[in-house]
């Protein structure tokens, strides 16, 4: 797909699934086009990611998950959602007030990276870290961003390895709206620069 992104649940009802080692890539072009996933994109609308197997991924730039909707993505068995391209490689998990956001990494392997993750900003959003799959957020975690939004972060369980978030920079539990951060067996969480505001 060159240029124009991703729309998973338009109005109605989408399912794209990336398995046995298939590639999902989003280039963004010259002409000002998007290199996004925009899941579950308004209200009533749902819109679900499944990546799944050694080798499955999907390459992006932003995620829109539960942007109206409900959006749902599940990265399980070795599958990757890569978003590290271009310039704002950022995801919104829950973005409006009435949307849903939920998302599962799962299993060695499974691995999700960005650089801010936002949580909750106006709707609901839940990250589930299990079973020794990663999340990598380069830049800022938020988690309940806004008066009204809700967030709710699990990391839990190990696999060949531990299950593990890492934050590059500031993770906020609660910034406006209401956090929760679970750290359970067999898991890790490192925020590099040691800076954890709870509010």
């Amino acid at each position: 797909n060159s240029g124009n992104g991703y729309r998973i649940g338009q109005q109605g009802t989408g399912t794209l699934n990336v398995t046995g080692g298939g590639l999902v890539q989003i280039a963004n072009d010259t002409s000002g086009g998007i290199a996004d996933f925009d899941l579950g994109v308004v209200a009533g609308a749902s819109g679900t990611l499944n990546i799944s197997g050694a080798g499955s991924s999907v390459i992006a730039e932003d995620a829109l998950i539960g942007n109206g909707g409900v959006g749902t993505v599940m990265v399980s068995a070795g599958g990757l959602f890569d978003q590290s391209i271009f310039t704002s490689p950022d995801a919104f998990v829950g973005l409006q007030s009435g949307a849903a956001g939920n998302v599962t990494v799962t299993g060695d392997n499974s691995r999700w990276n960005m650089r801010n993750l936002q949580l909750g900003d106006a709707g609901s959003g839940t990250l589930d870290v299990l079973a020794g799959g990663a999340v990598d957020a380069s830049g800022l975690l938020t988690i309940g961003d806004v008066d009204g939004g809700s967030g709710i972060v699990t990391v839990n369980g190990s696999g060949a390895s531990d299950s593990r978030l890492d934050v590059g920079d500031i993770l906020t539990v609660g910034n406006g709206g209401q956090g929760t951060l679970n750290i359970e067996a067999g898991a890790d969480v490192a925020v590099v620069h040691a800076h954890v505001v709870f509010r």
